[in-house]
């Protein structure tokens, strides 16, 4: 049936094609069955639909026993058998100069929102986040409890979560991780990265159980038992220890201050103390048995 006007009382409003249709809005289109629209200049195609609001597009079938009813001006909704639409298109928010697409929510808050949580901003980052959205000023919380997002910016990633919030308000995001654009990673949001390393921690590390690798044999300290290695006698480690203040080889208080301490380096340096520290033993040893051996035999003669 292709009718005008499928209500007594609206005149002329607009054009319903199908069963059951009523085109109620002014220029509005009806095509298919049991459908309804009543904002101006709005369209449903398929059955079981309702429009009531203006200028928006409305495609698919409504579940049995009810509607599909979009309600969002310049808007268009996809729907298949449900009473929220598969996916919905809308006017652009913050950060966007196209629509907002939605899968099963009827109000995108971001260029593409999956549910109501699940979104992927495009504003100045590039962001997949949970449960959050730009408000144009600030992020903030979709619904009740905690965000996630991992943002793209100027070629880097990072990864943040957030703790509990309620709908609307500020996100107060914790420190996350960070993967910079030179391949340096950062946990804790540290302040610099300096040097060539990898990994950068704020805040420090706990943990059960950690291995360093050693890049050859010259990196450890047995060189201390090879023949040809020079050591100082203890008088001379004791002038070393009044003129400067500290063990040879051994780093200043100052020095570790301002370039921080290399853990594989300083286990080496301890060793190689101890490892000394060991032969002087051994020399001490040897002195000490030659003298009691002249102390037994002057006490001997004079027996």
């Amino acid at each position: 049936m292709i009718s005008s006007n499928q209500t007594p009382g609206f005149p002329f409003l607009g054009i319903g094609i199908g069963n059951a249709v009523y085109a109620r809005g002014s220029h509005s289109l009806v095509m298919g069955n049991f459908s309804r629209v009543d904002g101006a200049k709005s369209i449903t195609l398929g059955t079981r639909l309702i429009s009531t609001a203006n200028e928006n597009l409305t495609i698919g079938n409504g579940p049995i026993g009810s509607s599909l009813i979009n309600n969002t001006a310049n808007s268009i909704w996809l729907g298949s058998m449900g009473t929220i639409p598969s996916i919905a298109i809308v006017q652009a928010t913050q950060g966007n100069t196209f629509g907002n697409v939605g899968i099963g929510t009827t109000s995108p808050q971001e260029a593409l929102q999956i549910g109501n949580e699940f979104v992927f901003h495009n504003g100045g980052a590039k962001v997949l986040g949970r449960n959050w959205h730009w408000s144009g000023s600030q992020t903030e919380y979709l619904i009740n409890g905690f965000s996630n997002e991992m943002r793209f910016d100027n070629g880097e990633i990072s990864f943040r979560n957030s703790p509990s919030g309620t709908t609307g308000a500020a996100i107060n995001w914790n420190s996350g991780l960070i993967i910079k654009n030179d391949g340096k990673v950062g946990i804790g949001n540290p302040i610099s990265y300096p040097g060539n390393y990898y990994l950068y921690v704020k805040g420090g590390i706990l943990t059960e159980k950690i291995k360093i690798a050693i890049d050859g044999s010259s990196a450890w300290a047995d060189y201390v038992f090879k023949k040809g290695y020079k050591r100082m006698s203890l008088n001379e480690v004791e002038s070393y220890i009044s003129s400067y203040g500290h063990l040879p080889n051994v780093p200043t208080s100052e020095e570790v201050s301002a370039n921080g301490l290399d853990l594989n380096d300083f286990q080496r340096i301890l060793l190689e103390k101890i490892e000394e520290l060991t032969l002087y033993m051994i020399e001490l040893q040897k002195d000490n048995i030659k003298l009691n051996q002249l102390l037994y035999s002057a006490m001997k003669k004079t027996n």
